[in-house]
């Protein structure tokens, strides 16, 4: 028979059934995607120089906003109602990554553009149509957008990791329990996958999502889940052995099994059940109390819960007190796991044999078993039974009734090791702390009778070593169970018992000739178990049994660095006595004396300083102890290493010395034990920077004025030129600048190719610097590189606030660069309508001619940018102005298929028929270049398209020569 409920191949086949479709109002349209056949033969950098690449932008923004606004309509139509600030954070999220999209000077996506402009353009594009879908509950539409909202501020991969969950979560989630079962292994493998990366894998903060997607790609055909977009991921890949992948797939097939899955699944119906409750759900109700509840836990029901799980019978959850007329929630999901698991029979998802009886005749009611699921069945009621419960049953009187009801002798032991797995399993919800010895003892017996074999008493020893009942290892032991099992994470008994400090029950199993030696997990020893997590006694256990103090895991970590790492004395203290080697190194080229340092262990570096460890020596990039110390903020160990006559002056491979690193993490009290010791506080690391530029460019006052306090030098060049000021304005530390202003820092020097603090605050819109700079006396009027000053600065960048601060203290408005460029064109140019305004409010010169007689109305127009024209226009600039090479602003306009732009210019009466270069005018250029909506506005206004240009050619002929059909046919209508 089975006793484990087993899936079906319908499980692991997506094909099983059909997700959620596209509703019919919501009709895909062919989207313009770097994927598409139409582009595949290009480069991502020719795509983008590509005419339709404006288009793809246009669409993306515009699927985005689309994303974003169907939250805003419907924030307050869900329960709860999204606040305000819920959907601006939602709005931020969604601008960031229309900055990554779309700023390529931040170039943020880099080689992954194709991905995201191609597949990931694709998703959102269908994300849109379920989100218009209303088949699914417009909770669930508006709880995706929420989950996945954060994700868009970060990388390609977990971006679109994201992405793919929240389409999974909609196409699936209306499905039923074919759905439910679909998307909770889904999440399972996620919980399983990135618990294996963690305790596997090193990996920089952010990029475990990568490694999740590896190993989630490696075996999804498998599970019958769709793989992951993720490029990054290929780089995770290299660092996957073929071990780790097939130990990682192991558990997750061990673990994902039905009982499990029914009853995650039947938690995750309750808690929405529960959360839809506005009262004490502990408590009984009943009456009117119980009208209200049913009520709400219909609507839920309707809502969300009906197209997701299908329908679960209220009685699997609302309980009626015994001999009452009260009913409450069930405090356990039982009821509702065992309602799943016949759903997902019945859909053939799932095989199993029927329940199977462990006792008979129970006063308080029969204890049954369904895989790894245990009730008490009493008067055809269900109460999930604990695992302390199954503890009271004899081992022998369960087999006893298994006997009776004919349950084949060979799933006895499956049955036994069901439980002591279970029972492992829910130790630590439960706070199971003991063992009965009878049952332990029963057990030893039953093995010794054959009546379970080597492989199921496993558990039922694991439980004896993990729970510390050293008289029922023992009894298992003289039975014959082998004690140099490894567990399904490969832990040792050994391993198990130095890992939980039991010092008894390891003296016990090493009496029994147990393995000491072996190696767990990332190369795991039983001796370095027992100094990861502190316990002395089991380690002087193993020493006394000559364990190898010295041997090193996967990474080259010894006992004594595991100890050191956390912070463990008595360890240490029991590892220096044994004559541990104190000064090994890790793979990485680290040393205990680094990891105590690190982790700010004062004791530990104490007891090693003692025992002469190495405190000088150089790990990885040159960091020794005291730089770990001081970078970390750990003032006490910090002071401990000075004591034992560290080198504080060290420099690890770039040129930094702790005091460099103290100040540029803004350790203030760990600064001043290193000033106190007489650090070198003029020393130049890399690029000539100092403590002091360090503090002002991270923005740490504390860390500034101890070492103005000292009379560092405020006012040193770095390599390039720049100064603390310049770094503190640049990063837009305000406090930090009143500091250096306070200590007499020269504000008016000039750094790389002559750009001041002042330019510096206007370039980046630091208003506030740029207020204290001003009231500094700062010389706001001199000029930097090409002879741009602080308002073209501010004006190129968009700075309207920065602008107002300069006009008010007398800035020259009208002043040009070299290049004959005023602010007015700079903002033109970058479509700063804003900053426009206020130049125009000044008085400044719209009308006029830069470099190529270029003016700002033109610029304005070359590059679209419709805003700025329509504040020239109403402030009287010059429209019709042309340039060097006899080209107008409609002429440009056009020719770039900037159609807002040219409407402003035609509604401005823009003579739209003057002759340019050629004989070209506005219509034969948008002819020319194919901007057909260009061309209709032109037509509109009555623009001449008879014309001919110089050669003879007319717009027609034009669109015609350059393969533009659309255009050809719109001038010939």
């Amino acid at each position: 028979m089975t006793i484990h409920p087993t899936f079906t191949p319908a499980f692991f086949d997506p094909n099983s059934f059909k997700p959620i479709s596209h509703s019919r109002r919501f009709p895909e349209t062919k989207q313009i995607l770097f994927s598409d056949k139409k582009y595949r033969a290009m480069t991502m950098q020719q795509f983008m120089a590509h005419p339709d690449f404006v288009k793809c932008q246009q669409e993306y923004a515009a699927i985005l906003d689309n994303i974003v606004g169907f939250v805003k309509r419907n924030a307050d139509k869900v329960e709860p109602g999204l606040s305000k600030n819920a959907t601006d954070s939602i709005q931020d999220d969604f601008d960031t990554l229309k900055t990554h999209l779309f700023d390529f000077s931040e170039d943020f996506f880099s080689s992954h553009k194709p991905i995201v402009y191609g597949p990931g353009k694709e998703m959102f594009h269908e994300l849109v149509n379920l989100m218009g879908n209303e088949k699914i509950a417009l909770q669930k539409r508006i709880t995706a957008v929420i989950a996945m909202a954060p994700q868009m501020r970060v990388c390609s991969g977990g971006m679109l990791t994201v992405l793919q969950e929240a389409l999974s979560s909609l196409k699936y989630g209306s499905a039923g329990i074919k759905g439910a079962a679909h998307r909770v292994k889904i999440q399972m493998m996620d919980a399983l996958i990135t618990k294996h990366v963690e305790n596997s894998h090193q990996y920089e903060p952010g990029n475990e999502v990568h490694f999740v997607n590896a190993y989630f790609n490696y075996m999804a055909k498998d599970m019958g889940v769709s793989e992951r977009m993720d490029e990054f991921a290929r780089i995770a890949e290299s660092e996957i052995s073929i071990r780790q992948f097939e130990k990682c797939k192991q558990t997750v097939l061990d673990k994902i099994k039905p009982g499990l899955l029914s009853r995650t699944m039947a938690e995750n119906y309750l808690d929405q059940i529960k959360e839809a409750q506005q009262r004490d759900i502990s408590l009984p109700f009943e009456g009117e109390q119980l009208t209200d509840i049913f009520n709400r836990a219909k609507d839920i029901k309707q809502a969300t819960l009906d197209s997701e799980f299908g329908d679960v019978p209220t009685e699997n959850y609302l309980l009626q007190v015994p001999d009452t007329l009260s009913y409450q929630f069930a405090r356990q999901p039982t009821l509702v796991a065992r309602h799943f698991m016949a759903e997902m029979r019945n859909k053939q998802l799932v095989n199993y044999d029927d329940t199977i009886r462990l006792t008979e005749g129970e006063v308080n009611g029969e204890i049954n078993m369904l895989g790894n699921l245990f009730w008490r069945d009493k008067d055809g009621s269900a109460e999930e039974l604990k695992g302390k419960e199954l503890l009271a049953i004899s081992p022998v009187k369960m087999l006893h009734t298994l006997g009776k009801d004919g349950i084949d002798p060979k799933a006895h032991g499956a049955i036994l090791q069901e439980i002591a797995r279970h029972i492992l399993n829910e130790r630590e919800i439960e706070n199971i702390q003991h063992i009965p010895d009878e049952w332990l003892m029963e057990c030893a017996g039953l093995f010794h009778e054959n009546k379970i074999d080597k492989h199921e008493i496993v558990p039922v020893m694991m439980m004896a070593v993990i729970l510390n009942n050293k008289n029922g290892v023992k009894a298992l032991s003289d039975a014959g169970v082998d004690i140099n099992f490894t567990d399904p994470e490969g832990f040792t008994a050994a391993m198990l018992a130095a890992q939980n400090g039991h010092a008894e029950v390891l003296k016990e199993l090493i009496t029994a000739k147990v393995d000491i030696h072996a190696n767990g997990p990332q190369g795991l020893t039983a001796a370095m178990l027992a100094a990861t997590n502190g316990h002395a006694d089991a380690l002087k256990e193993l020493i006394v049994a000559n364990a190898d103090i010295n041997a090193t895991n996967t990474e080259g970590l010894t006992a004594t660095m595991l100890a050191a790492t956390n912070g463990h004395v008595e360890v240490l203290r029991t590892l220096i006595a044994a004559d541990a080697d104190m000064n090994v190194t890790d793979r990485q080229g680290a040393t205990a004396a680094m990891f105590a340092a690190n982790n700010g262990h004062t004791d530990v570096l104490r007891e090693l300083i003692a025992a002469e460890a190495d405190i000088d020596f150089k790990g990885p990039q040159g960091f020794t102890a005291v730089m770990l110390a001081a970078q970390n903020g750990h003032v006490s160990a910090l002071k401990a290493l000075i004591a034992g006559k560290a080198n504080i002056n060290a420099t690890e491979i770039h040129g930094f010395t702790a005091l460099m690193l103290a100040a540029q993490r803004g350790h203030a009290d760990t600064l001043k034990e290193l000033i106190t010791a007489e650090a070198d506080i003029h020393v130049k690391g890399p690029k000539g920077v100092t403590a002091v530029m360090l503090a002002a460019q991270n923005g740490h006052v504390d860390a500034l004025k101890e070492l103005i306090a000292v009379n560092a030098d405020i006012n040193v060049k770095g390599s390039k030129g720049i100064t603390a000021v310049m770094l503190a304005v640049q990063s837009g530390h305000v406090d930090v600048l009143k500091e250096l202003i306070n200590a007499k820092a020269n504000i008016n020097v000039k750094g790389p190719r002559g750009i001041t603090a002042a330019m510096l605050a206007a370039q980046n819109g630091h208003v506030i610097a740029l207020k204290e700079l001003i009231v500094a006396k700062a010389n706001i009027h001199v000029k930097g590189p090409l002879g741009i000053s602080a308002a073209m600065l501010a004006a190129q960048n968009g700075h309207a606030d920065a602008i107002v601060e300069l006009i008010a203290v007398g800035a020259d408005i009208h002043a040009t660069n070299e290049r004959g460029v005023t602010a007015t064109m700079l903002a033109a140019q970058n479509g700063h309508a804003d900053v426009l305004k206020k130049l125009i409010a000044a008085k400044a010169n719209i009308n006029v001619i830069g470099p190529k007689g270029f003016s700002a109305t033109i610029l304005a127009a070359q590059n679209g940018h419709a805003g700025v024209l329509k504040e020239l226009i109403a402030a009287g600039a010059d429209i019709d102005v042309i340039n060097a090479e006899g080209v107008t602003a409609a002429m440009l306009a056009a020719r770039k298929g900037h159609v807002d732009a040219l409407k402003e210019l035609i509604d401005a009466r823009a003579n739209i028929n003057v002759k340019g270069p050629k004989g070209f005018t506005a219509v034969m250029f948008a002819a020319q270049e194919g901007q057909i909506d260009a061309l209709k506005e032109l037509i509109a206004a009555g623009a001449d398209i008879h014309a001919a240009s110089a050669e003879g050619f007319t717009a027609a002929m034009l669109a015609t020569q350059n393969g533009h059909d659309d255009a050809f046919r719109e001038l010939t209508l």
